[in-house]
């Protein structure tokens, strides 16, 4: 192969490397901006995420967060699923199909039931056939208020959906007799009813009611957890409840594709419960941030990378750089030979073995013995020391026997070219010619 070709393929496998090194940057130091799919941009969910974002700018991460409303939580699992965002925020019970898999709770949504203090009402299976309103932004069709609801044998034909600024005035009608609601506590959808007058203390006074058996609802439904809901969360004053109260929460979840890299999610886990612990703060939602489910049997699986860091079992730089230790002299030893074998293969050609010597310096004393003319003996009397200075250059390389053989093939190449000048000139004397 001509030293052109040996440039070409070489700068062929530069480019190759160059562009695999810019990948690595890519994909593990640059600075990533993540697409972050939520139902709604006003959502709760929404506006921690952007929170998150701002701590993540202001401290220096890596990770960027840019939120693109999608419309409904299956139309965000879509986007991730098409490669069109990189995280997606749904709640466990809204998860479908597969190859999606969680990577951190962000908060939980709990299921609040509030009724008059000496209502009929004590419980969720006190609702049947009675008229139950639905407030805080929560939908009739919610699937932890349906479970409750089938679970304690609840007709829902008489779910009314009311203004969160009107549930006092039903309450007092009797036009409702009790009120529901899913959502984070604390949460935004809890600061519009205390804002509104709902919660405050009246001529009715509210009571917070449990769910009954919560342990064994939740044992059934693993897309549900038992949570508690502390005393004077919903109003501090009086506080309500009076007492902590258990009842059923669903996790709002940060979702990733199965698929990406686990290095990646691990190091974005990391990142977003350091945002989390920083902000409690402002935004004391997030104090419920962690691990989702790592149970097996799990109603949503959790990524490897984020399992790794939630447990403890993320490799540490120590650990690595130990790993590393073992495998640094083998990787310097292949690339040291590598270099080598490029430095030789690179360069000019060389007359760098035996054989090659000794046929070209016989050929040069053949073609000595034959030359017609005194023009002719000096090219190749040129030739000659080109020879003599390529040997010189790569004699080292030869063993003794080897470097023996080639000088006596050269010596009797030089010995020939001066033979035949000398012929030459005799014959000039003789016939008076020159040239």
């Amino acid at each position: 192969m001509s030293l052109v070709w040996r440039w070409i393929v070489f700068g062929c496998v530069a480019l190759g490397l160059a562009g695999a090194g810019h990948m690595a940057y890519q994909r593990f130091f640059r600075e990533h901006v993540l697409v972050v799919a939520v139902a709604k941009a006003e959502g709760q969910d929404a506006a921690l995420i952007s929170a998150i974002n701002q701590w993540l700018v202001e401290q220096g991460r890596r990770y960027r967060l840019r939120i693109v409303e999608s419309g409904s939580e299956q139309a965000s699992l879509d986007l991730l699923r098409q490669r069109k965002a990189h995280v997606a925020s749904v709640r466990t019970d809204n998860v479908s199909g597969t190859g999606l898999a969680a990577m951190l709770m962000l908060y939980s949504e709990a299921a609040v039931l509030m009724a008059p203090e000496n209502s009929v009402v004590s419980g969720w299976r006190d609702l049947n056939r009675r008229a139950l309103g639905v407030t805080a932004g929560t939908s009739r069709s919610d699937p932890l208020l349906q479970m409750l609801l089938k679970a304690n044998g609840v007709d829902d034909s008489l779910l009314v959906e009311v203004p969160a600024g009107a549930v006092r005035s039903e309450l007092q009608k009797r036009a409702i007799l009790a009120t529901a609601f899913v959502a984070p506590v604390p949460g935004v959808n809890l600061r519009d009813l205390r804002r509104l007058g709902s919660l405050r203390d009246a001529r009715t006074p509210l009571t917070l009611l449990e769910v009954a058996d919560a342990e064994t609802l939740a044992g059934r439904d693993r897309r549900y957890h038992v949570t508690t809901i502390p005393a004077g969360a919903l109003r501090p004053n009086p506080p309500l409840p009076d007492e902590g109260t258990e009842t059923l929460a669903v996790a709002r979840l940060l979702m990733v594709r199965e698929k990406v890299a686990s290095l990646f999610v691990s190091r974005l886990t990391r990142d977003l419960l350091d945002a989390a612990r920083s902000l409690q703060p402002q935004h004391p939602l997030l104090a419920q941030a962690g691990a989702p489910d790592l149970e097996t049997g799990a109603f949503v699986p959790v990524h490897p990378g984020a399992r790794a860091y939630l447990n403890g079992e993320e490799r540490g730089l120590v650990e690595s750089m130990l790993e590393w230790l073992y495998v640094l002299p083998l990787l310097f030893g292949a690339l040291a030979s590598l270099g080598m074998w490029l430095r030789r293969w690179l360069g000019p050609p060389q007359t760098g073995d035996v054989e090659t010597l000794m046929r070209e310096a016989l050929a040069l004393r053949r073609a000595a013995g034959a030359a017609q003319s005194m023009q002719e003996l000096q090219a190749l009397r040129r030739q000659f020391e080109q020879l003599t200075g390529q040997l010189e250059s790569n004699l080292v390389k030869f063993g003794r026997a080897d470097a023996g053989n080639i000088l006596t093939a050269v010596d009797l190449c030089d010995r020939r070219i001066d033979a035949r000048r000398l012929e030459l000139d005799e014959v000039s004397r003789r016939t008076g010619r020159t040239g």
